[in-house]
């Protein structure tokens, strides 16, 4: 529940400041990190180069608006 907590409060410092989406990165292989985006309600999708020739990284996101 800490992380849910965290990330709360991150959301709800961001849209103060006036941001409008939210984006994170892990790698394919971390999948506990996977679905706990997931679980949030962020989009994903696996960008190849994303940390460089070879470096794959799934790339999360959630408008605020």
């Amino acid at each position: 529940g800490l992380g849910r907590l965290l990330y709360s409060e991150f959301e709800s410092r961001a849209r103060k400041r006036g941001a409008v989406a939210l984006k994170a990165t892990t790698r394919p292989v971390n999948q506990a990190s996977i679905d706990f985006h997931r679980s949030l309600g962020m989009s994903a999708t696996e960008v190849s180069d994303y940390a460089g020739e070879g470096g794959a990284r799934v790339v999360f996101w959630r408008d605020l608006a």
